[in-house]
């Protein structure tokens, strides 16, 4: 039975084509099995194959990836740019998969993207890194509480395919902030406006245009919710504000988790139903 709330509608929709990079603003989403297309299926990695995050350097949050789309069928040239580096381009290379990735302890089978994208990202990040893509073998599991969901996968996003927060949710935190943040502290995937603040915290099931998605559990906060996305500098908040209203156990929640269950396309605008 439908939920009472009826205007609740998609206000924004985000990718991140390099996991920990620059978001990619969307107008209209659309999905394979491990999420929105394209959805962290790059990632950086150190000389033992481990995945980089902001956590690892605040620098990575100015690393402005663009997706576009090749000559050849199910092609794709990655486009970089950050401050002080010259554009770089970088078409997408499918190996064996024999290179690894490791993510949350996840070994993951990667395809190396190259020398000229591994120097590249090594200068800017003063670092030796490498640029690795998800196998298109790969089948990463979902996160536990998705093991109802054993046909999903995801590539290098933490655990599960999709973020929801609400904009209510986050002006109601805003109100308790000295600073207000902006959403890209959270790396939303679908933003949604119409509803009370929280409201996402009670969704089980929702149906977004004619795509079901199921929530599956909130989605606790780390460090780099402190760290301003346009800037690449570190604070406190919004985290330790977080701590004190949204500490359920030992940790801080913000948003929730969700796994798509169809593949259409859903566009800013389109209304959420909630089912459940």
């Amino acid at each position: 039975m439908p939920h009472p709330d009826s205007d609740i509608t998609v206000s924004q929709l985000y990718v991140y084509p390099v996991k920990s990079c620059k978001a990619v603003s969307l107008e209209t989403a659309s999905f394979d099995k491990r999420g929105f297309v394209h959805d962290r299926a790059w990632a950086v990695v150190d000389k033992d194959g481990k995945v980089l995050t902001q956590r690892d350097d605040s620098k990575m949050a100015l690393i402005e990836p663009r997706v576009e789309e090749g000559q050849e069928t199910d092609s794709y040239i990655l486009h970089l740019s950050a401050p002080g580096m010259s554009p770089i381009m970088i078409p997408t290379l499918e190996d064996d998969g024999s290179q690894n990735a490791e993510v949350w302890g996840d070994l993951c089978k990667a395809s190396d993207q190259g020398e000229e994208a591994a120097l590249w990202l090594s200068e800017y990040l003063e670092r030796p890194v490498r640029l690795r893509k998800m196998h298109s073998a790969e089948k990463r599991a979902v996160g536990k509480a998705g093991r109802n969901y054993p046909e999903s996968t995801v590539n290098f996003q933490d655990v599960y395919p999709l973020l929801i927060i609400s904009e209510a949710s986050l002006n109601a935190l805003n109100k308790e902030l000295e600073t207000p943040v902006s959403m890209n502290r959270f790396r939303p995937n679908i933003v949604v406006r119409g509803c009370g603040p929280y409201a996402e915290d009670n969704w089980r099931q929702i149906i977004i245009g004619k795509t079901r998605i199921d929530v599956v559990e909130p989605c606790a906060r780390c460090v780099i919710t402190t760290i301003e996305q346009e800037t690449g500098h570190k604070g406190g908040e919004p985290l330790k504000t977080l701590a004190r209203l949204r500490l359920q156990g030992n940790k801080t929640m913000f948003g929730q988790n969700a796994i798509h269950l169809g593949l259409d396309n859903i566009a800013i605008g389109d209304s959420l139903e909630v089912l459940l």
